[in-house]
């Protein structure tokens, strides 16, 4: 039995036996398993994408399994939203990522407002919601999308810690999902040579097509119907689109969810409180 299924195991028995406490400590137990969970993967890992919920995790991660297939390479990534794991090291002077090789996966933070949305309004469990103190609901998206606690002001706030923990580093790299989208295979080859110092240019041409939005989409719609596939590219509700986990995927698609005005407040927001290194948000298409 390998040590990532025993510590599966672990965390699956100790979160199970959690469920006895009252709902406070319980939920302070329960964050504090998971992010040891986190902790223990992160340290055999070579390097950690960072991202927050819904800035291209799962379409990354789809090319750096098809990469390895293609390649028959490990590159040992490991991805982390750098929630549980915050809390278990909250006495840890410094960052834990201080000693890591960084990817830092982001997103403009309008569109990841608009895919969160319908992930917690479809696809949340509510056990998700309530471990994370995410709202019940109902919420409209511009009322989630200004929420102190899913919005745009935590998101800001997410964005701009990392910017400032990771000033300076050269073992940091921060790749932008519009640039994934943009130019795959440049980005995606820049992001394996940082992990790795050696790319197959070959097997990142075969995980681009892998990854591409139309193979992305049809995965997820053959999944609906298998019992047996994971539920990170499965819909909640096959007659329901957005509870597709491969929605849209547009740049700047934010922009036809929002009235004028709503979208004016928010990227405003946006350029005046988020770190300018990012380049957010982006320019609207002509």
């Amino acid at each position: 039995m390998s040590i990532n299924t025993v510590d599966d195991l672990l965390r699956s028995t100790l979160l199970r036996a959690g469920r006895v406490l009252p709902a406070a400590p319980r939920k302070r137990f329960e964050r504090q398993v998971r992010g040891w969970h986190e902790a223990r993967n992160i340290g055999r890992a070579r390097a950690v994408v960072v991202s927050h919920a819904k800035s291209g995790r799962t379409w990354l991660a789809t090319m750096l399994a098809a990469y390895e297939r293609a390649s028959g390479a490990s590159l040992g990534v490991f991805f982390s939203h750098d929630n549980y794991i915050r809390d278990r090291r909250l006495a840890q002077a410094g960052p834990w990522h201080a000693k890591k090789r960084l990817v830092l996966l982001v997103r403009d933070p309008g569109d990841v407002m608009v895919s969160f949305y319908y992930q917690w309004q479809h696809r949340m469990k509510p056990g998700k919601r309530w471990v994370n103190d995410y709202p019940d609901g109902p919420l409209g998206l511009y009322e989630f999308a200004m929420h102190p606690r899913t919005g745009l002001p935590n998101l800001i706030a997410f964005m701009n810690r990392l910017a400032a923990e990771t000033n300076g580093r050269d073992d940091v790299l921060r790749v932008r999902y519009e640039d994934l989208r943009r130019a795959p295979q440049q980005t995606l080859e820049g992001l394996i040579r940082f992990v790795a110092g050696e790319v197959d240019v070959a097997a990142v041409r075969s995980a681009v097509e892998y990854g591409s939005f139309q193979n992305m989409q049809r995965l997820e719609r053959e999944n609906a119907s298998d019992p047996r596939a994971s539920t990170r590219l499965k819909p909640r509700d096959a007659s329901n689109p957005q509870s597709f986990k491969v929605r849209s995927g547009r740049v700047g698609g934010y922009r036809d969810s929002f009235t004028p005005e709503q979208v004016a407040v928010m990227d405003a927001l946006v350029r005046d409180a988020l770190d300018p290194s990012y380049g957010y948000p982006l320019a609207p298409d002509p």
